[in-house]
């Protein structure tokens, strides 16, 4: 059941993620999506700035990887 979780949280977030990058590349400059693909933490800046259009891809990366975590942490504790 972990390793379940695990992988379908680790899918989610990917999902998630490359949903933010479609928003990122087609309202904004291409810089924008660029740096969010090199730097991390400038997703979860432009996120804040933009928040009306990137919480439905923040709240899903949330869920993602609690889901990734939590699965990771049965895996270790033999779940």
């Amino acid at each position: 059941m972990g390793t379940l979780l695990y992988f379908a949280g680790a899918l989610i977030n990917l999902g998630f993620f490359v949903y933010l990058l479609v928003i990122v590349f087609q309202t904004d400059h291409w810089g924008h999506g660029v740096a969010i693909i090199l730097m991390p933490c400038y997703g979860l800046i432009y996120i804040i700035m933009h928040w009306d259009e990137c919480s439905t891809p923040f709240w899903g990366m949330l869920l993602g990887t609690l889901m990734h975590f939590g699965g990771g942490q049965m895996i270790v504790g033999g779940g």
